[in-house]
């Protein structure tokens, strides 16, 4: 009937109408979330294009260039520049290409380093910690971010000829479960971590108390053991030099990093590209590169959720099953027990903190305001 068709053709418009403008919604408020994070990547990326540009011009007159700037020529793409080594003194001996590589390449493990870092923890292991002097890196099967911590299922990409018989479909099938379950011990096992957090990065701009790193209610509440554990403040720049002495003690890869928190990046896939010739071989060598060439997406990276940790992270990839040890002596700075601390306590972790050349403060909270500096 025509009533009833005019009904449904008038409820078929109120459901797009509200469908439209619950996607517009959803469009304005990932706008917003992503919109600070796209205009800085453009200016970062802007940036170290001119300068990059500007280097590779400059390069042939820089001190250890090698080479006669006058026998340099600029191309830009796909070679930077090609030098014809001694044409201008007319005897021309061969002829190089030089590709230049500039600003993360160099600059990003050091701007990447923080000064102050604190790291929340039990009583007990506080404990541990102070007695042994050393801190661990634990694997990441002990984090307890679930991404981080469980078994992945991962996205592969093949290359060749697929197989076409029932036999090698059954065989290409296990070959990929053993390749997954190999990424996963890899990744969950091979790979430790230290984590810490920061201070705001507004901290100098505003005079706000929570922007401390170890006044963070959360993280006493979650990490701190509701507020019965301890927070360690420590030089960043020393436990990065004592994490990179682990390469000269034993074969290791030492990365670091903030970390970025970004739901939309986190489901996006990482895939790992092999071939249907080689799943059948031995591919540990290809995992554990392709997990040192993406471990930013793999290690750097989690959920919106956890971003008022302002987490700075220490990863060390080796091939031994067990956790890495560094010394705190010289790195510690100060030490806070949060306000349920167990009085029991308080004598030994004092008498800990004196062997270290510090001595330890009580958090207090006032009206819910906290003050890191409460003496004991």
């Amino acid at each position: 009937m025509k009533w009833r068709s005019e009904d449904l053709e008038s409820a078929k418009l109120q459901i797009r109408e509200v469908v439209t403008k619950e996607a517009a919604v959803n469009l304005e408020q990932w706008k917003a979330e992503a919109e600070k994070e796209i205009r800085q990547n453009a200016i970062d990326k802007s940036a170290s294009v001119t300068m990059g540009k500007m280097t590779e011009h400059m390069v042939p007159y820089l001190p250890g260039f090698g080479f006669n700037p006058a026998d340099a020529r600029f191309i830009g793409s796909p070679i930077d520049l090609i030098v014809f080594d001694g044409l201008g003194n007319d005897d021309l001996k061969k002829i190089v290409f030089v590709e230049i590589k500039t600003g993360v390449s160099t600059l990003s493990t050091r701007e990447r380093l923080v000064r102050d870092v604190f790291h929340y923890t039990k009583n007990c292991n506080a404990i541990e910690i102070l007695s042994e002097k050393q801190i661990r890196l634990g694997q990441f099967k002990d984090t307890n971010d679930p991404r981080e911590s469980r078994k992945w299922a991962i996205l592969y990409e093949y290359l060749g000829i697929p197989p076409s018989t029932n036999q090698a479909i059954r065989s290409f099938d296990e070959n990929t479960k053993r390749l997954n379950d190999e990424i996963n011990k890899i990744r969950l096992r091979e790979w430790k971590v230290l984590c810490v957090s920061m201070n705001h990065p507004q901290l100098k701009k505003y005079d706000n108390p929570f922007y401390l790193g170890n006044c963070r209610p959360n993280m006493w509440a979650h990490y701190g053991e509701n507020h019965e554990g301890v927070c360690l403040k420590l030089n960043g720049k020393i436990l990065d030099q004592r994490i990179k002495e682990l390469k000269r003690k034993k074969e290791c890869n030492v990365f670091s990093g903030k970390v970025k928190y970004n739901d939309f990046a986190l489901q996006k896939p990482i895939a790992f590209r092999t071939s249907f010739e080689q799943l059948s071989q031995d591919l540990n060598q290809e995992i554990r590169n392709h997990l040192k060439t993406n471990y930013k997406e793999y290690f750097l990276l989690k959920a919106k959720d956890w971003i008022t940790e302002y987490e700075f992270r220490w990863m060390v990839f080796c091939t031994e099953d067990a956790s890495e040890y560094i010394s705190i002596e010289g790195a510690i700075e100060g030490v806070v027990i949060g306000m349920n601390y167990p009085r029991e306590d308080i004598s030994l972790i004092r008498k800990l903190c004196r062997e270290l050349g510090i001595e330890p403060t009580g958090m207090n909270w006032q009206q819910g305001i906290p003050y890191p500096n409460a003496t004991l």
